[in-house]
């Protein structure tokens, strides 16, 4: 992990939520809308983290297989099975960058989480 790295993934998302609040709440700036904005932002970088980590859109490459097959007879001869498919589609994602956003992320959604404990006390 980089240190600068992940202090501009921090100020881009920062960033992106000032954006966000602008073009939803305009200039009322309130605790409840900050909390808002900044849950909205971190879960949007959240979930495709943890889906890239977790490898889980390897689940469409067995859609993506079906419908190849049954749609065209060219590719059926060219992978007669799915494993030989899978072997070939062999997705290595370097997972350094993911772990920094998604770590920045989280730092969102707990910031987030606080604001919004204290707006409700």
């Amino acid at each position: 992990m980089k240190p600068f790295r992940m202090v501009l993934i921090l100020a881009s998302m920062v960033i992106a939520a000032g954006l966000l609040h602008l073009a939803v709440y305009r200039t009322n700036i309130t605790l409840t809308n900050v909390s808002n904005v900044l849950f909205v932002v971190g879960v949007v970088f959240f979930l495709p983290c943890v889906i890239a980590l977790t490898s889980a859109f390897k689940v469409f490459h067995g859609i993506r297989y079906v419908m190849r097959v049954l749609i065209s007879p060219s590719f059926r001869n060219e992978y007669p099975h799915y494993k030989e498919y899978k072997d070939e589609r062999k997705d290595k994602i370097s997972s350094a960058i993911f772990i920094e956003v998604l770590i920045t992320s989280a730092i969102l959604i707990v910031t987030a989480g606080i604001l919004a404990f204290q707006v409700m006390a």
